[in-house]
């Protein structure tokens, strides 16, 4: 019996994304496939080769499947990923829904027409199908769809832009992937909490002051960190004074997301750090650090201050980098963009 593809469309759910190679942007493909059963023409499922085969390319006039991709640093997938759709402060309307089941009403006054109107229902609503287009590069693209339609004759590449005998369509879309955004660490907001503060007299001269202080540094707009900062980093630097009458050590630490179970001597051997075990729960909101501060004694060991480097990627798929270090000697935190 004869076939034939009637609905073959494309069509965008936003017109813009950022151009990171993560961050994708919904694409919506209807194909309605019929065949010919002698009366009329009605609808037939599309086969699991031919749903595979439907898939995103750059607008062309060819009719050659294998030759119709991508634009270069483009690419497209069957796969949603993990990030959010849309754009950074921008609300996300797809102008469609995943297609609802239609169900026939449990009476009615006229059957005949409900039977005739469910029929034409049945025989023009289309197959959808989702695809998810992404790139590393920035730039406009006009884009279509392509399949291999299996016909009663053999296969043939149908695109949504093409004009052969009956093969009529006419769609395209056209997507902007934009330069994805930096976050400036002016835009962090930062917050310092006394995580510990304690107090010890090893000798009647002696007095040792400990005080464990937390920076938060929360990111903006409601940003969350999908990947990266997995892990602590005990000890970005070891600072102080050694002179007698004003001596001090500090010592700099780094959270990762999640919780930490850590302790103030993690690292140290002898010494007067006052033994102090405690967890810190940092949300995928922000990055944290801490500054671990103790009077009336100095590190036995070298000094060191490499600071502290940190690689996010956030909900939209934009990678920031950011370097924490220490300040006024290791009592103080700075987090700067690189």
């Amino acid at each position: 019996m004869a076939k034939k593809i009637t609905t073959f469309t494309i069509e965008r759910t936003d017109n813009r994304f950022y151009a990171n190679g993560r961050h994708q942007s919904m694409v919506k493909i209807s194909v309605l496939k019929q065949e010919y059963n002698g009366n009329n023409w009605v609808k037939i499922a599309l086969s699991d080769a031919e749903k595979r085969s439907i898939q995103v390319a750059a607008l062309s006039d060819s009719l050659s499947y294998d030759q119709l991709k991508m634009p270069s640093g483009w690419t497209t997938t069957d796969t949603r990923g993990r990030y959010v759709f849309g754009l950074l402060n921008g609300a996300y309307n797809a102008s469609f829904d995943e297609p609802a089941t239609d169900h026939a009403g449990d009476c009615c006054t006229n059957e005949n027409h409900q039977q005739n109107e469910q029929s034409a229902n049945v025989k023009s609503v289309p197959e959808i199908i989702y695809r998810y287009v992404s790139s590393g590069k920035t730039g406009i693209e006009q884009l279509m769809a392509k399949m291999t339609f299996e016909d009663t004759t053999g296969k043939r590449t149908l695109t949504t832009n093409m004009s052969v005998g009956d093969d009529v369509f006419d769609s395209k879309i056209s997507l902007e992937a934009i330069a994805p955004y930096a976050i400036n660490a002016n835009q962090l907001h930062e917050s310092i909490n006394k995580l510990s503060d304690k107090e010890e007299n090893p000798t009647k001269s002696d007095t040792h002051h400990q005080t464990i202080n937390l920076y938060t540094w929360t990111l903006p707009y409601n940003l969350r960190i999908f990947e990266g900062n997995d892990w602590t980093a005990n000890s970005i630097y070891a600072l102080g004074k050694d002179s007698s009458d004003e001596r001090f050590l500090t010592r700099g630490r780094v959270f990762k997301r999640g919780t930490s179970s850590v302790n103030a001597r993690d690292n140290v051997n002898g010494g007067c750090v006052i033994d102090h075990s405690y967890s810190v729960t940092i949300p995928d909101t922000q990055l944290a650090a801490e500054v671990l501060h103790v009077t009336g004694c100095s590190w036995t060991s070298s000094h060191h201050d490499q600071g502290y480097e940190v690689s996010i990627i956030d909900n939209y798929g934009c990678q920031h980098k950011f370097k924490i270090s220490s300040f006024n000697t290791g009592r103080e935190l700075r987090i700067t963009r690189i």
